[in-house]
């Protein structure tokens, strides 16, 4: 379902909607080891725009609302840990399916925003899920940086979408060995 997904389902996507991805710092990354990915989170095509521009596969922590949306809820079941943000019990339970997740091999991606930000600022509050996995597993953090995704479309309504070109900038993977939540 990943490669379907990732390399099948993503480039047909943004091929026949006339929407191009120019991938910076991609030879920053080694495919063979797993990390936890974080990214702004500007828009509804996110998701697939992050999982073209990774050379990876990695699964995704997703929030229970993608549920209510058919289609999307069972393509999300097969590639995402599904958690509801509001139970507390939810929130540690997914922390130890993305564990399980990891040790398989795959890496990890979460917005730390949680959500797409509709609030005009850069970012908007960061929850801490990603980082404590991080550290926890001792896994780098690996940014991805979502950047002109405003011409392409609208964060309030995922479904304008506009023909044009936008980039997603990877960072230096950061090592968290030294790392405590503190």
């Amino acid at each position: 379902m990943l490669f379907i997904s990732h390399r099948i389902y993503t480039p047909l996507f943004f091929f026949f909607t006339f929407i191009r991805l120019k991938v910076i710092g991609k030879e920053k990354i080694n495919r063979e080891d797993p990390y936890i990915i974080v990214s702004n989170h500007p828009s509804s095509i996110d998701f697939m725009s992050n999982g073209l521009a990774f050379p990876g596969y990695y699964k995704y922590l997703a929030k229970k609302t993608v549920n209510k949306y058919p289609i999307m809820g069972f393509f999300m079941k097969k590639v995402a840990v599904i958690v509801d943000r509001t139970d507390p019990n939810s929130r540690r339970e997914s922390l130890g399916k993305l564990k399980k997740e990891l040790e398989k091999g795959y890496s990890i991606f979460i917005y730390p925003e949680g959500t797409r930000n509709r609030t005009g600022e850069l970012l908007g509050k960061f929850y801490s899920g990603a980082f404590r996995l991080a550290i926890e597993t001792r896994i780098p953090i690996l940014v991805a940086t979502v950047c002109q995704m405003g011409q392409i479309s609208n964060a309030n309504n995922g479904l304008n979408l506009w023909p044009g070109k936008f980039e997603i900038h990877w960072s230096d993977p950061i090592d968290v060995s030294g790392y405590t939540m503190e």
